[in-house]
């Protein structure tokens, strides 16, 4: 199995989807959410499940086709330890990880083991068995 480390690139890219992901949900609270006495925006009820059904869109199903805007940006695709493109489950599961490779510990976590794994893999790549790796580079 060969390296790819692509650190840079993987920054690169979460720094891109997350800003992409907040903005919209920040613009998605303001614009639909109801204004409190402080100012502040917030959505209730059933307006609170339109930010996890972004999220799951934006991250699960856009890089179960073919990957996010940061990781198309930067030629980068998500695969199976096997070479084979992981299913939506996978994903899922690999995503919710980000919640400690990258939200928890600003991106911190994340960053440390992808330098320090065998196959330069974050926490949600180890769970799943995944690797991130260029477009056109191959699993051997």
């Amino acid at each position: 199995m060969k390296k790819y480390p692509y650190t840079r690139k993987r920054v690169g890219a979460a720094v891109i989807d997350y800003i992409l992901i907040w903005s919209l949900t920040i613009f998605y609270t303001i614009y639909f959410g109801e204004v409190d006495p402080d100012g502040s925006h917030t959505v209730h009820g059933g307006q609170c499940l339109a930010i996890p059904a972004l999220w799951f869109l934006y991250f699960v199903v856009a890089e179960r086709f073919g990957g996010t805007l940061g990781h198309r940006i930067f030629r980068l695709k998500v695969v199976g330890m096997d070479g084979e493109q992981p299913g939506t489950w996978r994903i899922f599961k690999r995503r919710l990880c980000d919640l400690f490779d990258i939200t928890f510990s600003c991106g911190i976590l994340g960053t440390l083991l992808i330098n320090n794994t065998q196959y330069n893999q974050r926490l949600g790549d180890l769970v799943c068995r995944t690797q991130v790796i260029g477009r056109d580079d191959r699993v051997n």
